[in-house]
């Protein structure tokens, strides 16, 4: 945490976005691409070596997940057919990939750490939605603008950051009964803008975390005697 014994685990020219523990605490999955290439899902040993690519679509994957065994992925699928995304899950003994049925406009997974549960977002960012994997059914969780999910680690609640009521904030909302709760307003705070969006996230002790942007722009003016 103090930033000591850092050890790379992805290299260029690959791309590599939102690493993922998991339950063990032995590997990453993250999503990422070679140049030209669509983003497929790697895994890689916490301790280094090579990436590995463990499932290979012709369209973009992203956001992998683990369940709480450890044994399964759940992703996202970038594709026309699925109206612009859908989510699945992949057994990583079989590496087969399974569709959720109802998935289709869906994306940003997120598996409950009780294993009943699958969290997503619609393709507007303006609906949570929940897949039950006993009744393999969707409801609606919450019905505003919402990004990067995070379970709380007994799973009773989603944590997300949020616009509600023309406010950024961060937010929780119980499940499975959609209680919503802000649990602060962002105005003032500058969040470092990433490749999709404003990262939000918990800490261990369930400290929400964010990256802040704390970078200076100034303008200067010259004096130049040129020869």
């Amino acid at each position: 945490m103090d930033g000591t014994q850092k050890l790379e685990l992805a290299f260029p020219p690959m791309e590599a976005y939102l690493p993922r523990w998991s339950p063990d605490g032995k590997q990453l999955a993250f999503f990422g691409h070679p140049p030209g290439e669509p983003w497929q899902i790697y895994v890689v040993p916490a301790t280094g070596g090579s990436p590995e690519l463990i499932y290979r679509s012709p369209t973009n994957l992203a956001d992998p997940n683990w369940s709480p065994d450890g044994k399964s992925l759940v992703f996202g699928e970038n594709a026309p057919s699925n109206q612009g995304s859908a989510i699945y899950t992949l057994d990583m003994n079989t590496r087969k990939a399974t569709k959720l049925p109802g998935s289709d406009g869906l994306f940003s997974p997120r598996w409950s750490p009780k294993g009943r549960y699958i969290a997503a977002i619609t393709l507007d960012s303006l609906n949570i939605m929940l897949f039950d994997l006993t009744t393999q059914k969707w409801t609606t969780l919450a019905k505003m603008f919402a990004a990067y999910p995070t379970w709380s680690h007994d799973g009773r609640y989603l944590y997300f950051d949020g616009m509600l009521d023309d406010q950024e904030g961060y937010f929780r909302v119980q499940v499975p009964d959609g209680k919503l709760e802000r649990i602060f307003v962002l105005k003032g705070f500058q969040a470092a803008n990433g490749a999709f969006g404003n990262w939000t996230g918990l800490a261990p002790d369930e400290s929400p975390l964010f990256v802040r942007d704390a970078s200076i722009q100034e303008i200067y003016a010259l004096d130049v005697d040129f020869p």
